[in-house]
């Protein structure tokens, strides 16, 4: 019977061996450098995000993002104060207006 494999050099297949672990090694210290960036430029973000949070200055995609990154699913959404009273009858309006005072006025000279 004829032999169907060639006997390898052992020089050849340590040469493979060797390159295919380097190779490896090369392609997981990539991987947690690339990893560790990652993971510096996302706290860099949530440092960012929060301290736009303290100044009230967040964007709507902003919020999710930092509710997101904090594990919520919901994210309460800053409001304005509402200036005015708020009447939900007519008793309660006629009330609410007998406290404000109304003056019609015409401009008569103007400056800035």
């Amino acid at each position: 019977m004829k032999r169907l494999y060639r006997r390898q050099n052992p020089f050849l297949v340590l040469l493979v061996v060797a390159a295919f672990i380097t190779l490896t090694i090369v392609v997981a210290v990539f991987s947690a450098r690339r990893k560790n960036q990652a993971q510096q430029s996302s706290s860099q973000r949530i440092a960012e995000l929060e301290e736009k949070e303290r100044h009230h200055k967040l964007l709507l995609r902003e919020i999710a993002e930092l509710s997101r990154t904090r594990g919520k699913n919901e994210a309460a959404l800053p409001g304005v104060f509402v200036l005015y009273p708020i009447a939900r009858d007519e008793d309660t309006l006629d009330r609410l207006l007998s406290k404000y005072t109304i003056v019609v006025a015409q401009l008569i000279n103007e400056k800035s």
